[in-house]
């Protein structure tokens, strides 16, 4: 008993984790320490993996992760520059990153849901990188209170808007909620795959970025730029130009129904 409350929780020098099951090795960010920022506009990764001793945990979730200015004035704090969350991480929990001071976020593709005001306030915050993984994102993820400012671009690898609540992006006037989908003083642009901006300028709250641009976007596993269409029903993604080879990688079932008649695919 002694030895698993020891190892409830545990640091890498940058972030403290804390074990959620020791039986599969998992465990989750809890804090981060100031101390491990030595200059601004540092760039952080979260790791998908991370030691303890001899013990390897994978780390799954994100519970609490302050990146901000210290209310003790004598810490030292600078910004961050790019704050990359690593593969093998699924969950940024409500209110884990609320105000940090981070200009860039990079998503892995492991990631699954952005919980309620995950970055709410974090008006540093000028660009945002999403997979084609993400099944949720809630209310106020990426808000902002009051009148500050805040111009995020939006970069997001999927043929297919992520189901998002209508106020995600919200700027937060607290007294004005029916006229907040329509405030977009806190956006810069959205830029997705080709052929699907039509899908994304017909979907909540996406339809409220100022401006939307097609564009080709880094191949999710090898960092290269490749080519991705659609002919409907399927979505594919280019592998090589020179031999005409694809690969599929998503399907629009709304139009595999009406194509075929069916809801299944492979």
């Amino acid at each position: 008993l002694g030895d698993v409350y020891k190892r409830q929780e545990f640091n890498d020098g940058t972030f403290v984790y804390r074990v959620i099951n020791e039986e599969d090795k998992t465990c989750e960010v809890v804090n981060f320490m100031l101390s491990a920022l030595k200059g601004p506009d540092e760039q952080i990764t979260v790791p998908g993996k991370v030691m303890d001793g001899d013990v390897t945990y994978n780390v799954k979730k994100i519970v609490y992760c302050p990146i901000r200015p210290s209310s003790e004035p004598s810490t030292r704090y600078y910004s961050v520059g790019i704050l990359t969350f690593s593969e093998g991480i699924e969950e940024i929990c409500a209110n884990s990153c609320e105000s940090v001071d981070v200009k860039h976020v990079v998503f892995p593709r492991s990631l699954r849901t952005i919980g309620k005001n995950a970055f709410y306030d974090s008006y540093g915050l000028r660009r945002i990188d999403m997979k084609d993984s993400i099944e949720y994102i809630d209310d106020g993820a990426f808000g902002i209170s009051g009148d500050k400012l805040s111009y995020k671009q939006v970069y997001i690898n999927s043929q297919i808007p992520p189901k998002t609540h209508r106020y995600a992006f919200r700027r937060d006037y607290r007294d004005d909620l029916d006229n907040q989908l329509n405030d977009s003083y806190s956006l810069s642009a959205l830029y997705i795959p080709r052929g699907s901006k039509e899908r994304y300028m017909s979907t909540e709250p996406w339809n409220i970025f100022p401006k939307i641009q097609e564009k080709i976007l880094p191949r999710l596993d090898d960092g290269k730029e490749h080519r991705e269409f659609n002919d409907g029903a399927y979505i594919y993604r280019v592998i090589s130009e020179d031999d005409n080879t694809c690969e599929v990688i998503g399907v629009l079932m709304d139009r595999v129904g009406k194509k075929f008649g069916i809801y299944q695919t492979i």
